[in-house]
C-alpha cells in the first residue's frame, strides 16, 4: 500500500465515511464516540479533528433542505432533529457521495491487491517458463549428443 493510501486511512474524515457507511443513520455523539473524538472540544481550534467533523455536521444541517446528492460541502446528509433545533440532537446519514466515493476507494483498494497479486503470478510463470526453456534446451543437447554419439559409433564399426 502506498505511503498516500495509509495517509489517507488515517484521515479523520475517511474514518468518518468508513464508520458512517455501515450505520443507517447516527448522532454527532455517536460518531464523535466511534472516533474516538471529545465532544466537549468540538469547537476548540485548538482540536482540529473535532472541529472538522462537527463543522461538517453543522453545513448539513444548514444545507437541510437539498436532497442527498446536493451537498457536496460536507460528508453527511442532515436528516431532521428530535425537537430541539440544535444539532447536538439531530440524526445524519452519509450523503450518496460520500458512500460512493468510499464503495469507489473499496474497489481500487481490491483492484491494487489483485493486480499485485497477479503481477507476483507472472513473475512466477515467468520463471518456471524459462525454467522450462533450459531444460527443453538442455535435453535438445543431451539428445543431439547422443545422435552424434550414435553416428561416431556406427563410422567406427
Amino acid at each position: 500500500m502506498s505511503k498516500n493510501a495509509q495517509r489517507f486511512k488515517k484521515d479523520i474524515l475517511f474514518k468518518a465515511i468508513k464508520w458512517g457507511f455501515e450505520q443507517e443513520s447516527f448522532t454527532p455523539e455517536q460518531i464523535f464516540n466511534a472516533l474516538s473524538l471529545d465532544w466537549e472540544k468540538r469547537s476548540s481550534i485548538n482540536n482540529p479533528k473535532e472541529k472538522l467533523i462537527y463543522s461538517n455536521l453543522i453545513r448539513a444541517t444548514s444545507q437541510k433542505n437539498l436532497h442527498p446528492d446536493n451537498s457536496p460541502e460536507s460528508i453527511f446528509y442532515f436528516l431532521g432533529n428530535q425537537g430541539a433545533h440544535k444539532v447536538d440532537d439531530s440524526r445524519f446519514s452519509l450523503t450518496t457521495e460520500a458512500k460512493f466515493k468510499y464503495i469507489d476507494f473499496l474497489e481500487l483498494e481490491l483492484a491494487r491487491k489483485n493486480s499485485e497479486s497477479a503481477q507476483k503470478n507472472a513473475l512466477s510463470a515467468q520463471k518456471h517458463a524459462r525454467t522450462s526453456i533450459y531444460i527443453a534446451i538442455g535435453a535438445l543437447v543431451v539428445s543431439a549428443i547422443g545422435s552424434v554419439a550414435a553416428v561416431i559409433t556406427i563410422f567406427i564399426k
